[in-house]
């Protein structure tokens, strides 16, 4: 929790005790073909959607070697490239490199999770709530308006 909210705190501009866990919990995403048993509960993506929370996060359990594809997709990044660049991939996809690694951001940008091609991927994500003190009601959807579409 120190280590996270203390991170959260220095990105945003908080102070870390302005801070609190709403929820958090394993994902565990499969690709389809390793579906041995034909089990339809088996997810291998999550559709683009927003957080209840402010702020959320992705922590990456799963040595990236164990699987192929998978990782943050945020809709306000899938028109920026950057070569030769090893965790932004095509289509807005942020990919840890090492499990333990953390993708930190506002869960009310559009976001989701891209397909597991091989293999499994577990995450441990988190819903951090921020002190209304800290926040203007008026900030946020212009924010979101030039970060992430607000239609969805």
């Amino acid at each position: 929790q120190d280590k996270m909210f203390g991170d959260m705190a220095e990105l945003y501009g908080l102070d870390s005790s302005d801070l609190s866990f709403l929820d958090f919990f394993c994902v565990q995403y499969q690709a389809k073909e390793d579906d041995d048993d034909g089990n339809d509960d088996v997810m291998d993506q999550l559709e683009p959607h927003r957080d209840g929370s402010l702020l959320s996060f992705t922590i990456l359990l799963t040595p990236p070697n164990e699987f192929e594809g998978g990782g943050t997709s945020f809709d306000a990044l899938r028109d920026v490239t950057l070569p030769d660049h090893n965790v932004l991939h095509q289509g807005g996809v942020i990919r840890p490199q090492n499990a333990g690694d953390a993708v930190l951001h506002s869960g009310k940008l559009l976001h989701g999770a891209d397909v597991v091609t091989f293999g499994h991927r577990v995450v441990l994500v988190g819903f951090v709530d921020v002190g209304l003190w800290c926040t203007r009601n008026e900030f946020l959807p212009i924010a979101t308006k030039e970060w992430g579409r607000c239609d969805v």
